[in-house]
């Protein structure tokens, strides 16, 4: 190529501008080659994108033709389209449609949408072909430019190339521990942290951001805080009629009971979570975060906080755990209305079905965190394991046989002696309702 050999042909530009400062800049363009060059070397972050790791002069070329659509983006006058480029990049969308249906970690830097939009476009701008038209070398131009900065940042045909959007090329696999602190926020915000913050790492990844993804993650996050919106209102109104219960508030009494004051933190949690679901929702619609760049700004602005992007993580965090402290400060709150009264028949009948909402409401908690009976009995016995050498084959099927139907053991128990005793006190009261008091005796 000519630009390579330093010898200057008629198919090269010489671009020219004045700088603020009053010095000229300059670059060449070689059209044949479609890179940008100079005939001195120059180091500069800037037209590398600031990516680390960049060696190998294959890489760099990806850089520096993007740098020439850019150009002929710029100045797309007096410029014929040949049949060879824009057919080029119709192969390189339709490959980039084709990568965005069958893969969840594609690296096109548009959605399937805007692919399928952007091909309609080539189709139209074929009829320029060969001909001078500066709008469609102008669109061609633009479109190249986007996708060779996604070959160049993404290292394509490079060792170690990235494969997936949330593949990182600098850091291991092994996942450094977490802060002490970190650790608390996450058991009192109900995990809901480190969710978040796998789903950043997912998106944020080696301080780049794919679009697509980011809007995926950020229409999920919207359509979270909407739904947390409508609860932490229900949430909120259950609370101000709680409280407007005869007896529950009494403003004569300066000393409020603790079904009141747990009744105060469920509201001020609902309160929380509605406000922060409302000023997020807000910050997230900010223009400024609707291109790539202004995400990628966003992000780097917010990893420079004393815990990093682990400050983000639980910002987000935030509306869904008030909220579940909220319903369980209301239910501690009815608990203890409950608990409270002095009619036995009335606690008889509410103490199972309660023990069973407690029960069923942990279950799923439980499970997520594998926490099921039969894991802590198969861990219990291994344990004990250790300290014998030798099992019998009995022993060893008698345990296994605990271990899987313990825990459904001890639970089909706990549901039917509930059962039982919800039905005996339902009898007794309809034997007290009618007049006729039966008395049996019930083991």
């Amino acid at each position: 190529m000519a630009a390579e050999s330093g010898n200057v042909c008629a198919t090269m530009e010489l671009a020219i501008e004045k700088l603020p400062d009053g010095v000229f800049g300059y670059y060449f363009i070689d059209h044949e080659a479609r890179i940008l060059f100079w005939p001195e070397i120059v180091r500069s972050r800037e037209l590398m994108n600031h990516v680390r790791g960049v060696t190998d002069k294959s890489h760099i070329r990806y850089a520096l033709e993007a740098q020439y659509w850019k150009h002929c983006t710029l100045f797309p006058n007096m410029r014929a389209l040949p049949r060879q480029v824009v057919d080029g990049l119709r192969d390189i969308i339709a490959y980039a449609h084709a990568e965005s249906i069958t893969s969840q970690t594609s690296l096109s830097p548009f959605d399937l949408d805007e692919l399928s939009n952007m091909i309609s476009v080539v189709d139209h701008v074929k009829e320029s072909i060969g001909e001078v038209n500066e709008y469609s070398v102008c669109i061609v131009a633009r479109y190249m430019d986007m996708f060779f900065r996604a070959r160049f940042v993404n290292f394509c045909g490079q060792l170690g190339a990235r494969l997936d959007a949330d593949q990182s090329l600098y850091d291991s696999n092994e996942k450094k521990p977490k802060p002490i602190l970190i650790r608390i926020l996450n058991v009192a915000l109900f995990n809901s942290p480190h969710i978040h913050s796998e789903s950043l790492e997912n998106v944020w990844v080696d301080n780049t951001v794919v679009k697509p993804r980011w809007k995926k993650f950020i229409s999920q996050l919207t359509s979270e805080w909407n739904s947390f919106t409508v609860f932490s209102t229900v949430m909120l109104a259950v609370d101000v009629s709680f409280l407007a219960v005869p007896g529950v508030d009494d403003p004569s009494t300066q000393s409020k009971s603790a079904a009141t004051i747990v009744i105060y933190l469920s509201a001020l949690c609902a309160m929380g979570s509605l406000v922060i679901s409302l000023v997020l929702a807000g910050q997230v619609s900010d223009t400024r975060r609707s291109s790539a760049s202004s995400v990628a700004n966003f992000m780097s602005s917010m990893s420079q906080s004393l815990l990093g992007v682990e400050s983000l993580a639980l910002m987000l965090s935030l509306p869904f755990a008030l909220l579940i402290w909220g319903m369980i400060f209301f239910a501690i709150g009815l608990s203890i209305i409950i608990f409270y009264t002095t009619d036995i028949i009335a606690l008889a009948v509410v103490i199972p079905i309660w023990a069973v909402v407690v029960l069923v409401t942990t279950w799923p908690v439980l499970a997520a965190n594998n926490l099921h009976v039969s894991v802590v009995v198969m861990r219990a016995v291994r344990f004990l394991e250790g300290h014998h050498a030798t099992h019998s084959h009995h022993t060893k099927a008698m345990i296994e046989f605990l271990s899987f139907g313990c825990g459904r053991f001890f639970l089909l128990t706990f549901i039917f002696s509930s059962l039982g005793s919800y039905l005996y006190y339902v009898a007794l009261v309809l034997s007290l309702v009618s007049g006729h008091v039966i008395v049996t005796a019930h083991t």
